[in-house]
C-alpha cells in the first residue's frame, strides 16, 4: 500500500491540466505543499485552473514555505474560486495567502472562514496585506468573501469597508466574529455604496444602536436581498426599529430575507409582524415592477420561486395583491389572474371578492388548489354577484361542500349568465351536487351555442340531457329573446326539471307564442310545479300538444304529482282552446282526478287525443 503522501501525490499528478482541484477533508498537512505548488505552477495547469478547494484540512502557515521563490513567478489567470476554509492559518500567514491571491487576478470567490486569523498575537493591521492584494489595479473584482469565524474585529471591518474591492462584493459572510455596534455603524455608512446582495453578521455582539444604524439604511442598499442578523444582542428597541423601517420602505426594493431570530429580544409575535410586513412589501415590489400586462401568474409555485422565495400566498397577503392590482397602472387591463396552489382561505377569498365587486377588467380567475371553504365562499360570492365581466372562475381542489357550491351559484350568475364556474373536481361534493353543477354549466353552454346551433331548428330534441332547471331556464330565456327562432316543438323529457324547472317552462309558455308541442314527461315535477304551469297555460293561446307523464309504467317510486296538482291543471286546460293533444298517463288516477279529466274534456272539446286514445273513447269509459 502506498504511504498517504504518495497517494495524495497520485491524486494530483494523475490529473492532466485540471480545471478544478477539489481536495476537501483529506487530512492534508503542511507537507502537501511540496507536491501541490510545483504541480499547479506548471504552465499547463496554471493557465487552466479555475477552482482550488483545500478546505477542512490541517494546513497551517508553514504550508506556504513550500511555495518557493522559483515557483512564485507563476500566475493563475483563470482561477475564480479559492477555498481555504477550516484550516489552521493565522494572521501571520495571511501575508502569504495575500501574495498567492495577488497572482490570481480573476478571483471572484474567496473563503477564509474557520481560520483564526485574528488573535492576541496578531498585529493590529494583520488584514492589510489581504486588502492591498484585493485592491490591486487591473484585477477582476471579488464577488464572494467569507470571513466567518476568523476573529474579525470592529477595527478590521473599518479597514475592509474603506477598501475599493468591498464595493463590488455581492455576498459577504462575517458570522461568529466579535463585531459590535461600532462595526454595524460602519456598515451603515458603507452599505449604500456597496453592491452586496447577501450580508451575514449573525453570531456577533451587535446591540440596539448598531441594529438601528443598519435598519435605517436597508432601503438605500441597491441590491441587498438577504440580511442575516441572527444570534446577536439586539433588544426590543433594535428589533422594533426594523419593523418601523420596513413599514416605511417604498417599493420597489430588492430585500427578500431578514433574519433576526435568536437575539436578546426574540418575541415571536414581533418577528412574525416583521416577517409579514416584509413579505407585503416584497409582493408590492414584484407587482409594481415591469411593464403593463394582461396576464398575471402568482400561483403557489411561482410565488415560492420568484416572489417570497419561501412560502406561498396566505390570507394575510391577499389584500396586498388586490390593492396593488387596483393601484398600479400596469394591471388596469388585467384579464387573466392565476392564484392557484396557494393557501387562500376565508379572509383572502373575501379580499378577492371585494376586488371583483369593483368591476376590474378580469375575465379569468384561477383559485384552484387553495383552502377555500364554504365560509370563504360567502365573501367571494358577494363580490361576484354584481360583477358582469368575469367569464371563468376556477375553484377545483378546495374544501367546498354542497352548501358552499349552492351559495356561490345563487349569486354568481345574476350579473353574467354566461359565466363558467369549475369546482366539481377535488371538492367534497355529493354526486347530486355535481349533477347540479354540471347542469348549470350545461345551461351556460347552451346560452353560448343557442343562436348558432338551436335557433334555426324547428324541433329541439333535449331529452335525457340532465338539464335540470338551469338548462330549462337557458332555453326559455334564449327563445324569449329570439323572436325570429323557428322552434315549434321541444322535448324536455327526462331532465330532472323539478318544480323549479317547471317555473322556467311557465315563463317559456308566457313569452314564446310560437311553441306548439311540449313534452315534460318524467321530470319529477310535483303539485307546485304543475300549478305554476297551469297558470301559465291560462295565459297561453298557442300550445297544441302537452305530455306530462310522471313515472315509468310499473315504477314503485312515490309520485310527487298528486291529486291537487292534476285537478288544478285539468281545470286550467278547460279554457285552453288551442290544445289538441294531451297526455297525462302514468300519474295518479284517483276518482277525483278522473272526474276532473272528464269535466276538462267535456268543457274543452278541442282536445282530440287524450292519454293515448281519443277523447271520446276516454269519456265513454266513465259515466259520472
Amino acid at each position: 500500500m502506498q504511504p498517504r503522501s504518495s497517494r495524495r501525490a497520485s491524486k494530483v499528478s494523475a490529473i492532466q491540466a485540471p480545471k478544478r482541484i477539489l481536495l476537501p477533508e483529506q487530512q492534508l498537512t503542511r507537507e502537501f505543499g511540496i507536491e501541490l505548488f510545483p504541480f499547479i505552477s506548471s504552465p499547463t495547469v496554471s493557465t487552466s485552473l479555475t477552482v482550488l478547494d483545500l478546505s477542512f484540512n490541517e494546513l497551517d502557515d508553514n504550508f506556504w514555505l513550500n511555495w518557493t521563490p522559483d515557483l512564485r513567478i507563476a500566475a493563475w489567470p483563470a482561477l475564480t474560486t479559492l477555498n481555504l476554509a477550516n484550516n489552521q492559518f493565522t494572521g501571520r500567514g495571511l501575508v502569504e495567502v495575500a501574495a498567492f491571491i495577488a497572482r490570481c487576478p480573476s478571483l471572484t470567490q474567496l473563503d477564509l472562514s474557520l481560520n483564526l486569523l485574528s488573535d492576541k498575537s496578531s498585529s493590529s493591521d494583520w488584514i492589510r496585506p489581504l486588502i492591498d492584494a484585493l485592491d490591486e489595479k487591473g484585477r477582476g473584482r471579488l464577488q464572494v468573501l467569507d470571513m466567518s469565524c476568523t476573529g474579525v474585529t470592529d477595527f478590521d471591518i473599518e479597514q475592509i469597508l474603506q477598501s475599493e474591492f468591498v464595493k463590488s462584493i455581492t455576498k459577504f459572510y462575517l458570522r461568529s466574529n466579535v463585531l459590535t455596534d461600532e462595526a454595524a455603524i460602519a456598515f451603515g455608512d458603507a452599505l449604500p455604496k456597496m453592491k452586496v446582495e447577501v450580508l451575514s453578521v449573525a453570531g456577533n455582539l451587535i446591540g440596539n444602536c448598531g441594529a438601528a444604524s443598519l435598519a435605517f439604511v436597508m432601503d438605500q442598499v441597491p441590491a441587498l436581498q438577504t440580511f442575516d442578523l441572527e444570534e446577536n444582542q439586539i433588544g426590543s428597541d433594535g428589533i422594533t426599529s426594523f419593523f418601523h423601517c420596513i413599514n416605511g420602505m417604498i417599493a420597489p426594493f430588492p430585500l427578500r430575507y431578514l433574519h433576526l431570530g435568536g437575539n436578546s429580544f426574540a418575541s415571536k409575535t414581533v418577528l412574525e409582524q416583521i416577517h409579514t410586513k416584509l413579505h407585503e412589501k416584497i409582493i408590492e415590489t414584484q407587482l409594481s415592477a415591469g411593464p403593463a400586462a394582461t396576464v398575471l401568474n402568482i400561483s403557489g409555485n411561482k410565488v415560492k420561486r420568484d416572489i417570497l422565495l419561501e412560502c406561498c400566498l396566505a390570507d394575510r397577503y391577499v389584500h396586498i395583491v388586490t390593492q396593488t392590482l387596483r393601484a398600479s397602472p400596469n394591471w388596469h387591463l388585467l384579464e387573466v389572474l392565476d392564484m392557484s396552489g396557494n393557501e387562500i382561505g376565508e379572509k383572502g377569498a373575501y379580499d378577492v371578492g371585494l376586488f371583483l365587486a369593483l368591476q376590474p377588467q378580469l375575465r379569468v380567475l384561477n383559485l384552484s388548489n387553495n383552502l377555500i371553504t364554504d365560509a370563504a365562499i360567502l365573501g367571494l360570492a358577494e363580490g361576484l354577484e354584481p360583477n358582469a365581466k368575469l367569464q371563468e372562475l376556477l375553484l377545483d381542489l378546495n374544501q367546498i361542500t354542497d352548501a358552499g357550491a349552492k351559495q356561490l351559484y345563487l349569486k354568481a350568475f345574476k350579473a353574467n349568465q354566461q359565466r363558467r364556474i369549475k369546482l366539481s373536481v377535488g371538492n367534497p361534493l355529493t354526486s347530486e351536487c355535481k349533477v347540479m353543477l354540471a347542469a348549470i354549466s350545461q345551461g351556460h353552454d347552451l346560452r353560448k351555442r343557442f343562436i348558432k346551433e338551436f335557433a334555426s331548428q324547428e324541433k329541439l330534441e333535449l331529452s335525457g340531457r340532465a338539464l335540470r332547471q338551469y338548462g330549462a331556464a337557458a332555453i326559455a330565456e334564449e327563445l324569449a329573446a329570439a323572436p325570429s327562432s323557428k322552434c315549434r316543438i321541444i322535448d324536455f323529457s327526462r331532465n330532472g326539471l323539478g318544480d323549479e324547472g317547471a317555473q322556467a317552462i311557465a315563463q317559456l309558455l308566457r313569452a314564446y307564442p310560437l311553441l306548439e308541442e311540449l313534452d315534460l314527461s318524467f321530470n319529477d315535477i310535483g303539485d307546485d310545479g304543475v300549478i305554476v304551469l297551469a297558470d301559465a297555460l291560462s295565459e297561453n293561446a298557442t300550445l297544441m300538444s302537452l305530455s306530462l307523464h310522471s313515472a315509468l309504467e310499473g315504477s314503485q317510486v312515490k309520485l310527487k304529482l298528486q291529486e291537487k296538482g292534476l285537478c288544478y291543471l285539468a281545470q286550467a286546460i278547460q279554457g285552453h282552446k288551442a290544445l289538441v293533444k294531451l297526455d297525462l298517463r302514468n300519474n295518479v288516477t284517483s276518482p277525483a282526478v278522473i272526474r276532473a279529466y272528464v269535466e276538462m274534456l267535456r268543457r274543452n272539446q278541442g282536445i282530440q287525443k287524450f292519454n293515448g286514445t281519443s277523447a271520446a273513447v276516454f269519456l265513454s269509459r266513465y259515466d259520472f
